[in-house]
């Protein structure tokens, strides 16, 4: 004996001696990985004996699954961060959330990314070496109504610029000279210097 596995969409599946099972399998137990996201599917379960299928069927439904969103990358940029991702399949819309801190509870406020739809999208006006926590929730359009995933965090940390140096003083040295050059930075500096204008 074995078991034919029947799937619909949105109603049980219609089985005729025409109908091509999804699958036919020796044992009980069965793992659908050909299942369209954010779709309600129903099934029906036959047995078979001596090729011949039962006249009654088990059935369960609906069904529905949300794919994350997955291959995200993050590069930094300079200002912000560049995001990277693949809209899943059956995907209406993905919406991105961003918070600021050292963990994902962080500190910071939660901002909604606004964008038309775009799978890179430059995240400017970020402070440099701050670690920005992203969530990548997929949404679904299911009969009318919107239908969501649990979502899947990213986090990354922005590259900190040095600052510019804006209040450098410079001073003649009578005695022999030279100049000296005065200013408040504590970063490392590179001091240049020339006998023309720059």
């Amino acid at each position: 004996m074995t078991f034919c596995i029947f799937r619909g969409r949105d109603t049980l599946p219609i089985v005729t001696d025409d109908t091509v099972p999804i699958a036919e399998i020796p044992g009980s137990v069965f793992l659908d990985k050909t299942m369209d996201p954010g779709a309600d599917l129903y099934y029906s379960v036959y047995s078979k004996r001596w090729g011949i299928l039962s006249r009654e069927a088990a059935s369960c439904g609906p069904v529905i699954v949300f794919k994350e969103v997955e291959n995200v990358s993050i590069e930094p940029i300079e200002g912000g961060l560049r995001l990277i991702y693949e809209k899943p399949k059956g995907c209406t819309r993905v919406r991105i959330w961003r918070k600021e801190g050292t963990t994902a509870a962080g500190a910071g406020e939660e901002v909604e990314i606004a964008h038309n739809g775009e799978t890179v999208i430059d995240d400017y006006g970020l402070k440099g070496g701050v670690k920005y926590h992203y969530l990548f929730v997929a949404e679904y359009k299911n009969k009318g109504r919107t239908e969501r995933s649990m979502g899947s965090a990213f986090s990354f940390t922005t590259t900190k610029f040095p600052e510019p140096i804006r209040d450098m003083e410079i001073r003649w040295n009578k005695a022999d000279g030279s100049f000296t050059a005065k200013w408040k930075s504590k970063e490392r500096v590179v001091l240049y210097s020339s006998p023309r204008k720059v």
